[in-house]
């Protein structure tokens, strides 16, 4: 334990501010939480969080976790070990890093009583990942008792075309205790989506949504086509207007480069100065659709559900003005109020559709 600095249990402490565990926890168990730093490393991995508070007998996920870019590879090999007297193994998930480098993979969990053993390699003709980024994950349900206990690595090795790359890992603790902070939906600025804690969220650069608790239908705003000028970058419409881009919601992708040909207006022949806004986002209750048009016009906005099924039409007739405001009080063509989750403003006028995508809380 002489590696620990007062700035890492500091760290440590911290992440646990507020939250009060039973006067039984073991003073042992509980330096578990002061982990060591790892050694240096070409490859930066980690279980995910890796300090985690759940309540009794709750389901969670760790994840095997790339912290930054580092040096490429193509695979590797982990040995996870926990106390199954502490955590009850659930399932295992092949995630988002190597499956889309270009998705063609091997995977291959094992798991025993204490171990969940990975072999996972991208097949993608030498074409390595770097990160950041989940690589596989591993669902637990808690005991019922108070506890802190860890989920470590017994061994993990990364590769590239076979040969072996140095890396450092980092542990987890996992805290079983009824006073938790509540977890909720992390997005990130590519669209990603995990569930974890507030403060584990802001540690990752994300934007925590307190109230919605599932990451599937992805709440998370998604990134499109930005041009600025003739440069293409992905972005977040709000992230793209406020660097003066033009954003093109229906193009996913800058290879090749859309924005040379677009001009002041975009391949699909959508006018720019189209708009439709829609605020608060996420919302609870009242939800304000403002729309601007290039001219007056046929117009018609409605809200969809996630699978594109009509919840409410707002309006369907000529608007005379270019521009105008609507309000969604959260209901269905029947006045019902709809479920918490997520929706589609679209607005379609002369030919061209836009659709924004909406988070409801009810």
């Amino acid at each position: 334990m002489s590696g620990i600095t007062a700035h890492d249990a500091t760290r440590r402490s911290c992440l646990f501010d507020g939250l009060v565990l039973s006067r039984a926890l073991p003073v042992a168990v509980s330096l578990i939480l002061l982990l060591c730093p790892p050694a240096a490393g070409d490859i930066s991995v980690s279980l995910h969080p890796d300090t985690l508070c759940v309540g009794p007998s709750a389901n969670f996920t760790l994840y095997l976790w790339i912290d930054e870019a580092g040096s490429g590879f193509d695979g590797y090999e982990a040995v996870v070990r926990f106390d199954p007297a502490a955590l009850t193994f659930l399932s295992v998930q092949e995630e988002s890093l190597i499956v889309d480098l270009c998705h063609n993979t091997w995977w291959r969990p094992e798991i025993g009583d204490s171990t969940v053993f990975f072999s996972h390699v991208a097949i993608c003709g030498g074409d390595t990942v770097t990160g950041p980024g989940a690589l596989s994950s591993i669902t637990f349900e808690a005991s019922a008792a108070t506890q802190a206990t860890p989920v470590t690595f017994d061994y993990i090795e990364f590769y590239r075309a076979g040969f072996p790359i140095p890396d450092s890992s980092r542990d987890a603790v996992v805290v079983i205790s009824p006073d938790c902070p509540a977890q909720g939906s992390c997005c990130f600025a590519d669209g990603g989506c995990l569930v974890v804690q507030a403060n584990e969220c802001s540690g990752l650069g994300g934007t925590f949504l307190h109230f919605l608790e599932d990451c599937s239908p992805n709440p998370c705003p998604q990134p499109a086509v930005c041009c600025i000028g003739d440069d293409c970058s992905l972005l977040l419409e709000d992230d793209c207007i406020a660097a003066g881009g033009m954003w093109a919601d229906e193009l996913s992708s800058c290879d090749p480069n859309p924005c040379p040909a677009m001009g002041l207006a975009e391949p699909s022949g959508r006018d720019p100065r189209v708009r439709l806004l829609v605020a608060p986002n996420p919302a609870s209750g009242e939800v304000a659709l403002e729309y601007r048009l290039a001219s007056p016009g046929p117009l018609r906005i409605a809200i969809l559900d996630a699978s594109g099924r009509l919840v409410r039409t707002l309006l369907d007739r000529h608007a005379p003005d270019r521009e105008g405001r609507l309000v969604w009080m959260g209901c269905n063509e029947r006045g019902e109020p709809v479920s918490r989750g997520l929706y589609f403003a679209r607005l379609s006028v002369a030919g061209q559709t836009l659709a924004r995508r909406l988070v409801y809380v009810d």
